[in-house]
């Protein structure tokens, strides 16, 4: 008997290579996957999902069922559960650099705005208005 078959019988056979979890999980959970990310699966198909945000986690949580299917579709790998955490630590830091907060509304945004808020009669309520509308315009016009 030749060693590799003497082997065979005491090593286990490695299952067929799935694709990379990460990429099937954006595939699966689509617009969950941008604020999410798979941790690891476990040795009996449980999947871990770290979530920096509550109310995603929830979502993933009530979906979870459809999108085990979906990551099991997609992956090739046996799902049997996931479980969901808010972990907002585990997220990759190498994603996209979070937005700026947008600088302070230029005069031409505090010139539309004025405008928009003009027929507001109550001053305290039309400048609130006017600041509300200027960093809003400013926001748009600078992306």
């Amino acid at each position: 008997m030749a060693m590799s078959d003497l082997l065979a019988r005491y090593v286990k056979q490695a299952p067929p290579v799935a694709r990379d979890i990460g990429d099937a999980w954006k595939e699966a959970a689509g617009r969950y996957a941008a604020a999410s990310v798979v941790l690891r699966t476990s040795r009996n198909g449980v999947v871990t999902v770290a979530c920096a945000d509550a109310s995603v986690a929830q979502e993933i949580a009530a979906r979870s069922e459809r999108l085990g299917e979906a990551l099991e579709r997609a992956a090739g790998i046996p799902v049997r559960g996931m479980r969901v955490v808010i972990a907002d630590h585990a997220l990759p830091a190498d994603g996209p650099a979070p937005t700026p907060p947008p600088g302070p509304p230029g005069e031409a945004a505090r010139a539309a705005a004025a405008g928009i808020a003009a027929q507001v009669e109550d001053e305290q309520v039309r400048a609130a208005i006017e600041r509300a509308l200027a960093a809003d315009l400013q926001r748009r016009w600078t992306r």
